[in-house]
């Protein structure tokens, strides 16, 4: 009998306010070998202990848990735990949210509309430290950062705005 060692599986944290949601994520991620579901929080009181106790690789956030805030919380497990991929499953829109979740320190954001077709493909990004964005937040990055180019460059220029990808790039983070 050979000796080869098993690829040990990423583990996943899954906080969402909503059993349903973490029910349906927990199954598209649970057919694929190398990703685990070590823990699951509804409250950002269990999330941070389930941080401590079960160490995940990733954790994937609802931006919005009830009322409380997703923004001071991706900071807040930024501070605690530097180094822990965050990415954001929400159903805000993506155009007005994705941008602030990645200042406060996400490493990626999906929408839940986007997840059948996205969600491993997100997950597996972030998990090699890699920004996950869909094409249409990626072309509005690049459409600010050219437009301040070109207004830095040619005052009163407006950027070219051209169309998106089709999939989704994933792009280098720190």
């Amino acid at each position: 009998m050979c000796n080869v060692p098993m690829k040990v599986a990423h583990q996943l944290l899954l906080v969402d306010d909503h059993d349903f949601v973490r029910c349906a994520i927990r199954r598209m991620l649970e057919v694929e070998p190398d990703l685990r579901v070590c823990g699951e929080a509804s409250t950002r009181e269990q999330a941070l202990h389930l941080i401590r106790t079960k160490r995940p690789h990733a954790v994937l956030l609802d931006l919005m848990l009830g009322r409380e805030d997703g923004f001071s919380f991706i900071q807040e497990v930024r501070r605690l735990h530097p180094h822990l991929p965050v990415l954001i499953l929400s159903l805000h829109k993506e155009t007005l949210f994705a941008e602030p979740a990645l200042r406060a320190g996400a490493d990626g954001y999906l929408m839940k509309s986007d997840a059948s077709e996205h969600l491993i493909e997100a997950v597996r990004s972030v998990l090699n430290h890699h920004l996950y964005v869909s094409p249409v937040v990626q072309q509005s990055i690049f459409d600010r950062m050219r437009g301040l180019e070109q207004h830095a460059k040619f005052p009163g220029a407006k950027p070219v705005r051209r169309k998106p990808a089709r999939r989704p790039v994933r792009t280098s983070a720190r």
